[in-house]
């Protein structure tokens, strides 16, 4: 437990730099920098492949994803494809089924122009969250979690949003010991309120759906 502590004091002090960054190579370098002088990757672990049978199953102790959101889709916006979208996702496999996680993200997004409305359609945001996900097959997981999100408009206006809900399935794909994930994710994030009840602030509501793609790394604690 101590050394899961320090693992993620390390990564929350990588966030203000990685929210700054417009490349998910730079934020790699940044995180690996202070992950690799705690981390001593001996153990050994086969990657999981769809037909791997669950008893043969073994899971690494810690999982690190860069993850980029590819296909955006923002409440009052339509589908676009981004690449300014990045996440840095930090799991812990509990068993082989069942594994906790903690994400931390920004993202900007275009919504359409209403007529109207007390917001410019230009939005960008940081994201923290962290739940709980569980392999209903050997390379496909279903998750669910909780987190805030810390959205402002171009014009500096920050809406008041509820706590947000996440849900999303992902699929892993084994390269070698690492792994690429494919993922979709649905993040409910409601005005607060008597803003949520006024039309003008619509605009306001943070909730989006995402499909994205990882690079994941594998971490052990060595013995």
């Amino acid at each position: 437990m101590k050394q899961f502590i320090i693992l993620l004091i390390a990564l929350f002090l990588s966030f203000p730099a990685f929210a700054q960054m417009s490349a998910v190579g730079n934020a790699y370098n940044t995180v690996e920098t202070k992950v690799t002088k705690i981390i001593n990757p001996k153990k050994d672990v086969c990657p999981v492949y769809a037909d791997t049978p669950r008893e043969l199953i073994q899971r690494p102790d810690f999982e690190i994803d860069f993850r980029m959101g590819i296909l955006d889709s923002p409440s009052g916006g339509s589908y676009a494809v981004r690449t300014d979208n990045y996440d840095l996702e930090l799991k812990h496999n509990l068993s082989s089924t069942l594994y906790a996680y903690i994400w931390y993200g920004v993202r900007a997004a275009d919504k359409a122009k209403v007529y109207g409305s007390a917001y410019d359609p230009k939005w960008s945001s940081q994201m923290i969250f962290g739940g709980i996900g569980v392999y209903v097959m050997p390379t496909v997981a279903v998750f669910a979690g909780g987190g805030k999100i810390f959205l402002k408009n171009e014009n500096g206006e920050e809406p008041d949003l509820d706590v947000a809900v996440e849900r999303g399935i992902s699929v892993d794909v084994p390269i070698g010991k690492n792994k690429i994930v494919l993922g979709y994710r649905f993040i409910d994030a409601k005005l607060k309120g008597q803003d949520s009840k006024d039309i003008s602030k619509i605009q306001g509501d943070g909730s989006f759906s995402v499909v994205s793609i990882s690079f994941s790394v594998p971490l052990n604690w060595g013995d």
